[in-house]
């Protein structure tokens, strides 16, 4: 880990749908768990006598380390290869000086080669370490110089393997001698071709171009291939195989060995092929020159005779002629950096160019080319950059992270505020990368969403409305500008969020209900309904009474008294209930409000008037005016006069307050109207032998029964009977009544 992972959110969703979003911030902690690498790990390097100072670095090797921190400083350090100490190595940069640039001479040594190591600040060190060659050249020595220091090309990312992208030019003037050759001539159709090298001394230098192709051509055109392969222009080994079986991977290493002449030590290299006939002539050639079979020109020298003589014996018969003249320099090609995916090869001779493997824009645009061109023996080096331009094609559609993906909006959500950013990736370049959007109309949808085209934002152009649709699907289609174009598509799942836009609704503004005042406590009175056209919470109601959770009483018929708690209500029913006993003789009508809350945020409300109409129960019994009466009457007076008038009262309505009198006992002197209770003399006469003026008097029971149920109530009546001449106006006080007083109505309409 080189730094902070980037921050993103994570929503959770519960069952309904709500979500809640966090953003989460991971910082990861570095661990030394890459090594060093070089890059390139061999390197080449002309040192001209008499050049070279101590304080100009002569090359500089380079190691990377992805590890951060002091996991990835490096510490550069020769290893092997500077047991003279004529070089030094900067330690932090990996810059090569030369630290003895006197004894630095061709006549004393003109070839080194060192190792590199490097090391991290955890201890790691690189698996292999770099290898640096330094040829030590004559100043009199030209250097190949190429044509020019910068090449570029360009080639489609869709080409084959092996198509030639371009070509550099090196060139060069030199002298030396050329080494012997000898053939040796086989009869009867074997031959044997000997090469010997003189450059024995050079053995075990850097590998320098790539392998050399010789091929031998019998004249009954049965190829045999054989590659040479240098460490710089020392012949290091030669691979043989057949034309059918011409793969790299299915060469064939042959011995070489050291051979003493008497011009000096040789490397020789027999190369035995079966060529056909004896009749069979041989020819060698190189990929830009064809040499006949008794004139050979090796890698652009100057040609070298060599004498094949036939012998009709078995044995070889091997003959040296060596005849050097206009020898010229030759040049070697190779890449030595800037390449390490292997995309592309250089013709070791030619120094044609061409792709190694198959190219992708997408992963590399361009790749910088170091190349180097070897000449001489020691050798000496040019180089020349090339820069490689892959150009895209349109072989990359648009991809989404993934086919679909689900967000959340709310209803009310504003119109033209993005409400998703749509991206969709195209390795692609230009116009082949340049993506557009578009959303596809599907049912529901038309006119209701649009999406920026370049963008990707999704916005609204009308509200939502969750009560109408609670989802929407869009399809949104993503294409590049090329040729023809190529497209990927998405599906964007929108969930509609209910937002509290909707306030609960009674089904009725106003309730009415009559109930007995003898209905029981806690007994369930009337229930009001309302409805939220919201889900969830915002339409979750609850109840209560207004203007508190308390009861308050509205009075119609007297609000002599505070508010009582008579009635309450369910919270989450409405079921309106009695709470406290009724008296329709204290009052006969409430007047509700009733409060439905949702539990929005902001919470919605509204209110209904439950009007509770209190009916009479017969809970009342009659009750006399007074517990006794008395009443004065004269003897002698005729049948059904009226002696006086007892009152009793139920505060009861209609039939429950409805009253019949009766006296009892029933008495053969006095009898009562039921329904006025005024009661009269009944066949009234003095008991026989009375004197007059004296009082006779009678008790009497008055019954008052209620004529729906059997509440009643008594009194007693006393009746006192004068003889004629009795003083009136005192019986009257005595009394308090006179036969001649007005009948008293009733308090209650019966």
């Amino acid at each position: 880990m080189l730094g902070d992972v980037p921050t993103r959110g994570e929503s959770v969703r519960n069952a309904r749908g709500l979500s809640t979003t966090a953003m989460v911030k991971i910082q990861l902690t570095d661990v030394n768990d890459n090594p060093p690498v070089f890059y390139p790990r061999q390197y080449n390097v002309s040192l001209r006598e008499g050049t070279a100072v101590p304080s100009a670095a002569v090359v500089a090797v380079a190691a990377s380390d992805p590890d951060s921190g002091r996991y990835g400083t490096l510490s550069y350090r020769i290893v092997a290869g500077n047991e003279a100490g004529m070089f030094r190595i900067e330690r932090s940069s990996g810059e090569i000086f030369v630290s003895k640039p006197a004894q630095l001479s061709t006549r004393s040594r003109s070839t080194y080669h060192l190792n590199v190591s490097v090391t991290d600040g955890g201890g790691l060190r690189a698996p292999q370490d770099a290898e640096v060659f330094l040829s030590v050249v004559d100043p009199s020595q030209t250097s190949p110089v190429f044509e020019r220091t910068r090449y570029s090309f360009s080639v489609r990312e869709d080409v084959n393997k092996g198509t030639g992208i371009g070509a550099v030019r090196a060139t060069v003037t030199d002298s030396g001698k050329c080494s012997p050759r000898t053939a040796s001539y086989y009869p009867f159709g074997l031959y044997a071709l000997t090469l010997m090298c003189n450059l024995c001394r050079d053995r075990g230098l850097n590998p320098g171009p790539p392998a050399q192709k010789f091929d031998t051509l019998p004249l009954d055109h049965q190829v045999i291939e054989v590659f040479m392969s240098y460490y710089t222009s020392v012949l290091a080994y030669v691979v043989l195989t057949d034309s059918s079986q011409l793969t790299s991977d299915g060469f064939e290493k042959l011995p070489d060995q050291i051979i003493q002449q008497p011009e000096g030590w040789f490397d020789e290299i027999s190369i035995h092929p079966v060529l056909g006939s004896p009749s069979a002539g041989v020819r060698l050639w190189d990929r830009l020159k064809t040499w006949e079979s008794h004139s050979v020109e090796v890698e652009g020298r100057a040609a070298q005779n060599i004498t094949m003589e036939h012998d009709q014996s078995s044995s070889p018969q091997s003959v040296s002629r060596v005849c050097p003249s206009g020898l010229r320099s030759s040049v070697r090609y190779s890449i030595y950096s800037g390449d390490p995916e292997g995309l592309f090869s250089i013709d070791l001779i030619s120094g044609n160019l061409r792709t190694a493997s198959l190219l992708d824009h997408e992963t590399r645009q361009s790749v910088l080319l170091n190349v180097l061109a070897t000449s001489g023996d020691p050798p000496s080096y040019g180089h020349a950059q090339v820069i490689i331009v892959i150009e895209d094609v349109n072989d990359n559609g648009p991809e989404f992270d993934s086919s679909s993906v689900r967000i959340s909006v709310p209803e009310n959500a504003e119109l033209g505020i993005p409400l998703y950013a749509a991206h969709a990736r195209d390795k692609d370049s230009g116009r082949n990368g340049a993506v557009r959007y578009k959303l596809a109309s599907s049912p529901g949808t038309e006119g209701l969403f649009v999406i920026d085209p370049r963008q990707g934002h999704i916005t609204l152009s009308r509200p939502l409305d969750y009560e109408t649709t609670q989802r929407h699907s869009l399809v949104l289609t993503a294409s590049d500008s090329g040729d023809p174009p190529r497209s990927a598509n998405l599906t964007v799942l929108v969930e509609v969020q209910d937002v509290n836009d909707n306030p609960p609704v009674f089904e009725r503004m106003e309730y009415s209900i009559s109930v007995l005042e003898s209905l029981p406590l806690n007994s369930q009175v009337i229930q009001v309904t309302a409805v939220d056209l919201d889900t969830g919470n915002n339409a979750r109601l609850t109840y209560r009474l207004f203007p508190s959770d308390n009861l308050t009483v509205a009075l119609t018929s007297r609000d002599d008294e505070k508010n009582q708690e008579v009635f309450g209500v369910f919270p989450n029913s409405g079921w309106l209930y009695l709470r406290r006993a009724l008296d329709r003789e204290s009052r006969d009508r409430y007047v509700v409000r009733v409060i439905a809350s949702d539990n929005g945020s902001p919470s919605g409300s509204a209110t209904a008037r439950v009007v509770v109409t209190v009916l009479d129960a017969n809970d009342n019994d009659p009750k006399f005016s007074q517990d006794s009466y008395e009443f004065w009457v004269e003897e002698n007076r005729v049948r059904g006069t009226t002696v006086g008038q007892v009152k009793a009262t139920d505060p009861d309505l209609e039939s429950n307050g409805a009253l019949r009198y009766s006296i009892i006992p029933s008495n053969s002197s006095f009898q009562i109207n039921p329904n006025t209770a005024n009661p009269s003399v009944d066949g009234l006469n003095l008991a026989q032998g009375a004197q007059r003026n004296l009082r006779k008097a009678e008790d009497l029971w008055t019954e008052a029964r209620s004529r729906s149920h059997l509440l009643l109530a008594s009194c007693s009546v006393d009746s006192c009977v004068e003889g004629k001449g009795r003083n009136w106006s005192q019986m009257k006080a005595q009394s308090g009544s006179s036969l001649n007083d007005p009948i008293f109505p009733r308090e209650h309409a019966i």
